[in-house]
């Protein structure tokens, strides 16, 4: 038999969004600002965000929130969203 062996690969994206750091990351850590945002609901209960797109559903657990990055948990896999300003 043969083996396979995967490796993770880390990627990042990034986006240009023309507004203040604070209203963003209420847009990302709010239910309201998620599902107007990011999906078509959120729920929020502790630390288990539970989102609804297009009648499925996923849950992500809040694993770390600080000033301006969040960390979610899909699945077994990490997504961070972190907030830098940029100055011109």
């Amino acid at each position: 038999k043969d083996i396979v062996i995967m490796k993770k690969i880390k990627y990042e994206l990034e986006y240009l969004v023309n507004t203040s750091p604070n209203i963003l990351f209420t847009c990302i850590t709010t239910p309201s600002g998620l599902s107007e945002w990011f999906a078509d609901d959120v729920n929020i209960k502790d630390d288990r965000f539970t989102f609804f797109w297009d009648g499925d559903e996923e849950v992500a657990k809040l694993m770390q929130q600080k000033k301006r990055e969040i960390l979610f948990v899909f699945n077994g896999k990490m997504m961070k969203v972190k907030i830098i300003t940029l100055s011109y």
